[in-house]
Order: structure tokens, then sequence, then C-alpha cells
């Protein structure tokens, strides 16, 4: 893979930079004068610019870059964006002979922009802005059917893209290309402008996918054979495993939203509960953090008919039973009357509630008493 190289030319940045700007400030004033039109990166494949901050409101974010010109020192700050506390001037650690340069910083929680200074006998050549986003804040993953992966068109694009980031699947073939956000935009702007910091959601749900595929999938337990899941492949789990270990286990993680309810109608009661624990389990102990929090949505149509209902018991166990899990959003409100296209999947207005309800139970108590997995750097 090639290496994904942020690359500025730091003579002409402020118009690219600072119109990227969220709207939540205004821009931030250029520096009239630039001394040499160096060039500097970012690598973003070894670099940390999005963490999950801890419960004392902290994220430690790594930096490692190179320059287009020879420099013998570098120095960086952080220019507060949205709600954290701006720093003054910090070494960077640089590597002369390479043009490289590193360093890890503990911030705020807040979004930011890294401002560069390159030193060469003890004169700047190099000072600006770079074009990318450092994040302190909140990150979320999803597991569940095809109400948390989205359908087409039904889908919220208009919402804050510079400080609310939607991770999506990766395309599986040119045919098949997964971008739909669904109503996770939405709810991450919400939680941005309730607490004030960047959040991500990685929108990991596969639809046509069961609680107990998930389940017996994590363990690699055979399960009746699926056109989009084959068990001997652990699917649908292996996949969101892999997101897990390669990015997240990076970023770190507040929580895991379960949308699950639709796809368990023809499920027995103590299986939906049971193999929820098992993938559950699974993932706490591929993180090492027994206690990472797991929401558990009310995700049924509402109907008091016999399948309807026993989801609904089984989904109220799980907070009793299993431990660590927390209420979820309430989309057992979003009833059919027209809100569901097909009966089962949300149209506009009901992307729009949804979001509403992960909203009222993404609470300051929440975030108060729930224990997200920080990765040690």
């Amino acid at each position: 893979m090639h290496k994904r190289l942020l690359t500025v030319s730091i003579l002409f940045i402020s118009i690219f930079v600072l119109g990227a700007c969220t709207s939540d400030q205004e821009p931030i004033s250029p520096n009239d004068t630039f001394l040499a039109p160096a060039t500097a990166s970012i690598d973003l494949e070894k670099s940390k610019t999005f963490v999950q901050r801890s419960n004392s409101n902290e994220g430690e974010i790594i930096i490692k870059g190179q320059a287009g010109a020879t420099f013998q020192t570098a120095k960086i700050k952080f220019i507060n964006r949205l709600g954290g506390q701006a720093t003054d001037w910090q070494n960077l650690t640089v590597d002369v002979a390479n043009k490289q340069f590193s360093g890890k910083f503990k911030l705020v929680g807040g979004g930011y922009y890294p401002q560069i200074q390159l030193i060469t006998d003890g004169k700047v050549v190099t000072d600006g802005l770079l074009p990318t986003t450092i994040n302190v804040g909140e990150v979320f993953a999803v597991i569940g059917h095809s109400i948390s992966e989205g359908q087409e068109p039904y889908v919220i694009l208009d919402y804050d893209r510079t400080w609310c980031q939607i991770k999506l699947w990766p395309p599986l073939t040119e045919k098949k290309i997964y971008f739909n956000p669904s109503f996770w935009g939405r709810v991450a702007e919400y939680t941005k402008k309730r607490f004030n910091v960047p959040v991500m959601i990685f929108n990991t749900g596969q639809g046509g996918s069961t609680s107990v595929q998930w389940g017996k999938s994590a363990y690699g337990e055979q399960f009746e054979e699926h056109d989009f899941y084959p068990w001997r492949q652990r699917q649908p789990y292996a996949r969101f495993e892999q997101r897990l270990v390669n990015e997240i286990k990076q970023t770190g993680l507040r929580a895991i939203f379960v949308v699950h309810g639709e796809n368990d109608y023809w499920t027995a009661e103590n299986d939906i509960v049971y193999f929820t624990g098992r993938y559950i389990q699974k993932t706490r102990e591929l993180l090492n953090h027994p206690q990472l929090p797991f929401l558990i949505s009310k995700s049924n149509a509402g109907q008091n008919i016999p399948e309807q209902i026993k989801v609904r018991r089984a989904q109220k166990r799980m907070l009793q039973e299993i431990p660590n899990t927390f209420e979820g959003a309430n989309l057992e409100f979003i009833k059919d009357g027209g809100m569901r296209w097909d009966g089962v999947h949300y149209n506009f207005a009901a992307l729009e509630i949804a979001a509403i309800q992960w909203k009222e139970v993404l609470t300051p108590l929440f975030f108060q008493v729930s224990k997200p997995f920080i990765p040690a750097n």
C-alpha cells in the first residue's frame, strides 16, 4: 500500500486551510509572510490524528512527517478550533539526514490545526499551518444489520464534515460500494455540539446479519449457510474484527452501538441474549478491556406481535444480564406508518428520528460513568 502523505506547499496554504475550518468560529488569521516555499508532510499512516479522549478530557496524538527542504530543528504548536486548549511551541524530534520529524503530544479534548516551524542555523525556513485536523474527541463503532448500515438513496449528508468523521467500509467490488453514512453523521454532529469535541463513528454494520451470526462467527462456530456470511471465514464478525484490530485499536473507543432486532424476529429469545453476549465478550477480549460499553438499541418496529415482543424482552434482558451494557436508542419508536419505506428500512424522516433517539441516550451522565478504551502508545 502506498503511504498516504498529506503534502502542503506552506507558501500557498492559507486559503486552502482556513476555508476548510468549521463555521463554529471565525477563520484563523493567516501569517502574512512565509519565509520560503518549503514543503512539509504528515504521514497519515504512521500518525495518530484522531484519538479517543479519556474521562479526564485528554488524549495523546502522534505526529510523523517529512519536509521537502533541509532543516536542523523543528517545533509545532496546536491552534484550537473546537473546544480544546491551544498550546505553545513544542519541540519535535528530528532525523536531519532523512528530513523527518516526529513527536507525541497530550492535548485537551477538542479540534486543532497544527502549525509547524522548521529551522536551520537559527533561521525559520518554514512557518505555516498543515491542512489536516488534529482531533481528541469521541470514537464509536457499530454492530448491527442493514438499518445501521444504511440504504441508498436514504442518507443524511448535510453534517459537519470537518469535525464529524464517518468511517465507512472500503469497496468490496466495483459494483458494491459501501459509502452510506446512514444517520450516523447527524448523531456525530449532535454529539459534537453537545460536548464541543470532534466525533468519529465507524459505520461497521453489515446488512442481512443476525445476532446469532455475529455471536457464532466471533468464535468460528458453525451456523446455517448464508450467501453473504460464510461461517468458515468467520463472517460477519471477521470483517469487523479487522477494523477493530487495525484501526480502532489505534484510535481508542468510547462505546459500540448495537442495532440488531428486525433480523432476529425468527430467533429464540435465549439465543438472541446468549449470542449477543458472545460477540460482546470477543470484542472486549480483543481490546483487553472488559468494561468496554455497549449501547443496546430497541431495534424493532414496535408492533405487538409475538416475534417483536420476544425481541423486546431479549433486548431488555441484555441490559440486566450482560455487564457494562447501556440502553441505546429507542428505535421501536419508529413504527411503519410510512417511515419504513419497505416496512423495515428507514426513509429520510425516520433517519432524522433515529439520530434524535441516539442523541437522547448520549447524555453527560453516560460519558461520566462509561469507561472508554484508551490505547497504550
